[in-house]
């Protein structure tokens, strides 16, 4: 599953640590300062026309929260960094071929304890 694969890869290669500060699917009340990642609709597989899919095209979203704006930026800089690299590897038994940025991050919210949420969007190209 994609959001497991890149939970345990963020775990393996940045100070994040699943359950802690790393959550998949929810971004939970506490802590103040984490990263989340969540799945959305993607482009499905590519069409090779009846022969065995070359690769899938999967969308990810991610969230960083933290009391500021230059420590939010700091979680995202963490992600990005590592996911932009991420080139031909192989991550949960899958292949990854490219994990994309959709644009820049954006402040998305100010909660009532004055946390700020930056989030960015993702185009993930997998081998099935």
């Amino acid at each position: 599953m994609l959001l497991d694969e890149i939970a345990a890869y963020l775990d393996a290669n940045t100070t994040l640590t699943s359950g802690v500060d790393l959550f998949a699917v929810e971004t939970p009340p506490e802590p103040d300062a984490c990263v989340s990642i969540h799945e959305y609709s993607g482009g499905g597989p590519q069409d090779t026309f009846g022969t065995a899919s070359v690769y899938e095209i999967l969308a990810l979203h991610v969230r960083a929260r933290a009391q500021t704006y230059p420590a939010a930026m700091a979680l995202a800089d963490t992600v990005n960094a590592l996911l932009y690299a991420v080139t031909d590897t192989v991550i949960g038994g899958h292949l990854y071929h490219r994990i994309v940025a959709q644009g820049s991050w954006v402040v998305i919210d100010i909660d009532t304890k004055s946390r700020v949420t930056v989030k960015q969007d993702f185009r993930v190209l997998r081998v099935p």
